[in-house]
């Protein structure tokens, strides 16, 4: 027989969980419902009923901010898919790409400032799945913009998963954020 697990406030059911066996471990924030639906409130574990205290709603939101955190470093570097070769998206990578864009162009100083592409201009640089490849100008600067198209993606998923976190009034409402939707793809 399994048991279905919800969260609960003031004996109303809010969101269901999961259904799994009766040996599931709860983890605090959830609650173990009788077959008709009805919250058994109280610690009674006799009857295969339990539920657990909603988290307190400081700890919670520090605990989502903490999460949020370690969910935009994975994100910063899961990297950028170019030319079938996954490149390193990391703060220092996006440092290297902006040096080797800037390198990779001749800038004429005078009346006006341009830029051109160096012919010939080629460097190797170290993937993430394919070990060294050679990068010509137009390479690197189509890669630097794929890089910089991924980090806003990112930083702009962080942003609004921050606000919702940080406007959240309630533990309800925080319960219903979840830090690792909504980063875009990194190929």
């Amino acid at each position: 027989m399994s048991d279905r697990y919800a969260f609960i406030d003031s004996n109303n059911i809010i969101q269901y969980i999961l259904t799994c066996n009766s040996n599931f471990v709860l983890d605090g924030y959830v609650a173990v419902l009788d077959n008709d639906e009805s919250a058994n409130i109280g610690y009674t574990f006799s009857n295969n009923s339990f539920i657990a205290p909603i988290p307190e709603f400081s700890n919670y939101q520090q605990s989502l901010l903490d999460n949020l955190s370690t969910q935009l470093t994975a994100q910063e570097a899961a990297g950028v898919m170019y030319e079938s070769n996954l490149f390193p998206t990391d703060a220092n990578s996006q440092i290297k790409y902006l040096g080797l864009a800037y390198n990779s162009q001749i800038r004429y100083l005078g009346d006006t400032i341009t830029t051109a592409t160096i012919p010939n201009f080629t460097t190797n640089f170290k993937t993430l799945n394919n070990g060294y490849v050679t990068l010509t100008s137009d390479d690197i600067l189509n890669l630097s913009m794929a890089v910089n198209s991924y980090i806003t993606a990112v930083n702009a998923n962080d942003e609004l998963l921050l606000n919702q976190i940080n406007s959240a009034s309630n533990t309800v409402q925080l319960l219903s954020i979840d830090v690792t939707q909504g980063w875009p793809t990194s190929s």
